[in-house]
This record gives structure tokens, C-alpha cells and sequence, in this order.
């Protein structure tokens, strides 16, 4: 969703209407959340469900069917004559941002061959296709070559950090490829208003005051825990998570003059964050929060003293809020970690033993002007580019 609202930031003042098509099928809770979630703080954009399901929680046999309905679904006519319906009426198409421009085994071919169908159905149509801001990971050699074939359906591709613009460029030197930033970078900040209107009804409507609604980070470092693998799929490993948590846990024991907030993003970190809240509170303050908003995390960060995070998107939201950051990442998450805190100049390590140290020069080095600078200027590129594509003839390449 940070990545959803960036784009209609981004693409409100290039001067697009956004229609989305949803990744999740009709009957998926999650498309009902998203477009309950959008049409909260932007009522005039429409989300249109996918044409696929597929419920990564469910077992094999069950993940088997989903995959075969899929790939029926590929050539239904119904299926196609309603995306074609839509991408008639569009000036340009777009693969949305992310970290999705990886392929090492065949779970991932079908995952790009059902992510890219509409990109590949709109230039068939003759529109002009951009592959918004992404990241990318290692690749087998086929994998590279199924992502050959569905980038070369993109005008123009973009990347979300310089590493990964270092390797696509490398990889596929035939394909426009530009360099870029995350998506979430750009959310508007003028939202916050917006939520803690929403937030202020609620809290009238059940008699609450905002001490008993909320919990406040405000003066705190806030920490984000993770303890899944690449695209949030399966574990990172007993051994490392065990690392890493062990290596926070001694960080707030060195630094035990600050006040601590554990939060809690997605619904995946919360049994490891509840694990390290219960330890953490032994020798820290320490509160819990669990927000899954962006817009209200961003509302949070923007309180807080600094962020200690597993997470790149807490990362990202703090920067736009302006505090301090300091990224513990595993380099098997791929380049989007590493290269986005450099292209910020951002503290962050992979060993867990350094986090005093970064901490302490995060606290020190921090330009939030710089940051801001820095997304500024991005926006601006992209939002000209975007106008520029449009007003461009077929297969333009600069």
C-alpha cells in the first residue's frame, strides 16, 4: 500500500487519473482491504480485482489448483475482454513498483508471467508501457531470460535504487532502463491531516480520548523487527533471525538510556516483535505498537527520535518523516536494502554487533534536508518523464 499511494501521489501531479488493477482476485480479503484503504484517502481512484488467486498460506495441492486456474484464466476470453476494456481507455500502463524483477525457479516464472500479463496484453494493443521503480535479486540463467521477454514489453523500465540499476543494466542492455527511487518516498505527507481527522471522528464516536486510542512513540526509538525471507516468502533461517535478535537485544541493553517502541508493521512480524517486546521490557521502556497504515506509520515516525529497522519501508517512511534511521538488513533480501541507504546516505549493516556504533552516527550525520532533497528531485524526473512517454510516439526510447 505505500507503494500504491506513491504512485497516486506520483501520478496526481504528472496529471494522471488512476485506475489500478488489483494483484488479488475478487473473492482475496485483500483486494476488499485495498480498495477499502484507497477509496479512504482517495476516493477517486478505482481498483479493479485480478484475474488470479493464489493464497501462499494454503498447502501445495491447493496452490497446484490456483496455478492451473490461473493459467485457464490466461486464455479466457471474459478475462481478457475485460483488461482489454480497460487498457483501450488508458494513455499509458503501468507495471507497478516493487521488488519483483527476480527469477530463480518456476514458483517465479509463473509469478512474472501472471504479474506482467496486462503489460504484455497493453502492448499488444499498441500503448505505451512503463515498468515503474523496482528492485532486483539474483537470477538464474533462464530466469534472466524470462525477464528479458517480460521487460522488453516496457517502453521504459525503471529502477529503485542505483544497484539494482548497476544489474539490470548489465543484465539487459537491450531494455531502456532508467535509474529511480521508491515509490513510498513520495506519499503525500499533507494525508496525515487527513488520518488524524479520521482518527479524531473514531475516537468521538467511542467516547475514547486519544491517550486511551493510541499509544505514543513520541521521543522514542522505534524498532522494526522481520524474520521472513526475500518477498516475504517463508523464513530468513533460524540461525540468522536468532542473530539478529540477539544482537537488537543487545543494542537496547547498551543503549538503555533511550525509550524504545517495538512496532509492528505486517501481520507476519508479530509473534517475533511480541517475543522481543517481552525481553526488550525487562531492560528498557519500552511500548508496543502495531500500525499497518502507512499513512498513520508515517504520522508515528514523525514523533519519534529514530528508527532501527529490519524492514526497508518503516526505512523509507522515517526518512520522509525526517528522523534518523539505521537499516539490519540480510543481504538475501536482495539490492533494494543496501542500495536505497546508500543512494541516502543511510546508516544500516548486515553484522548485528555494529548497530551501537551506526547508531550513534546515524544520530550524528542525519540531513533530513538532504533526504528530502533527494526525493525532490526524483519526483520531479519522474513526473516530467511520465509526461514526456505520453506525449511521445510508439516504442519511443530516449
Amino acid at each position: 500500500m505505500a507503494l500504491c499511494i506513491g504512485a497516486v501521489n506520483l501520478l496526481k501531479q504528472a496529471g494522471f487519473e488512476t485506475v489500478f488493477v488489483s494483484r488479488y482476485a475478487r473473492q482475496d480479503h485483500e483486494y476488499r482491504d485495498s480498495v477499502d484503504y484507497l477509496r479512504r484517502y482517495y476516493p477517486e481512484v478505482t481498483v479493479f480485482s485480478g484475474p488470479f488467486s493464489l493464497d501462499r498460506q494454503k498447502g501445495p495441492f491447493s496452490r497446484l489448483i490456483a496455478h492451473t486456474r490461473g493459467l485457464l484464466t490466461l486464455f479466457s476470453p471474459s478475462s481478457r475482454r475485460r483488461l482489454k476494456g480497460l487498457i483501450e481507455e488508458a494513455d499509458l500502463v503501468l507495471f507497478n513498483g516493487g521488488n519483483l524483477l527476480r527469477c530463480q525457479n518456476m514458483t517465479d516464472v509463473a509469478r512474472l508471467i501472471a504479474l506482467f500479463h496486462p503489460i504484455a496484453l497493453a502492448k499488444s494493443k499498441g500503448k505505451q508501457t512503463v515498468c515503474l521503480p523496482q528492485s532486483t535479486a539474483d537470477s538464474s540463467r533462464a530466469g534472466q531470460i524470462i525477464l528479458a521477454n517480460k521487460l522488453s514489453n516496457c517502453d521504459v523500465v525503471y529502477s529503485r535504487e542505483s544497484r539494482s540499476h548497476n544489474a539490470l543494466s548489465l543484465h539487459y542492455p537491450g531494455i531502456d532502463i532508467r535509474p529511480s527511487t521508491d515509490l513510498a518516498f513520495f506519499i503525500d505527507k499533507n494525508l496525515i491531516a487527513t488520518r488524524k481527522l479520521d482518527e479524531k471522528t473514531q475516537m468521538e464516536r467511542h467516547g475514547l480520548n486519544s491517550a486511551e486510542a493510541t499509544s505514543s512513540i513520541s521521543g522514542r526509538v522505534a524498532i522494526v523487527i522481520r524474520g521472513s525471507g526475500i518477498g516475504d516468502i517463508g523464513s530468513l533461517g533460524e540461525a540468522r533471525v536468532n542473530s539478529f535478535i540477539e544482537g537488537l537485544r543487545t543494542f537496547v541493553r547498551v543503549r538503555s538510556n533511550y525509550r524504545y517502541a517495538i512496532v509492528v508493521q505486517t501481520e507476519k512480524d508479530v509473534e517475533l516483535s511480541r517475543e522481543f517486546f517481552h525481553a526488550v521490557a525487562e531492560v528498557a521502556d519500552a511500548v508496543w505498537v502495531e500500525e499497518h497504515d502507512p499513512v498513520a506509520l508515517l504520522s508515528l515516525y514523525s514523533d519519534a527520535k529514530a528508527l532501527v529497522t529490519m524492514r526497508l519501508h518503516a526505512g523509507i517512511l522515517a526518512t520522509v518523516a525526517g528522523i534518523p534511521v539505521v537499516g539490519l538488513f540480510d543481504e538475501s533480501w536482495g539490492l533494494k536494502n543496501s542500495g536505497i541507504m546508500d543512494d541516502y546516505e543511510l546508516e544500516y549493516t548486515h553484522i548485528p554487533e555494529e548497530l551501537p556504533a551506526r547508531f550513534d552516527r546515524a544520530l550524528d550525520s542525519f540531513s533530513p534536508k538532504r533526504s528530502l532533497e533527494t526525493i525532490d528531485a526524483e519526483r520531479d524526473r519522474l513526473v516530467t518523464d511520465l509526461r514526456e512517454i505520453t506525449s511521445a510516439p510508439i516504442g519511443y526510447r530516449s
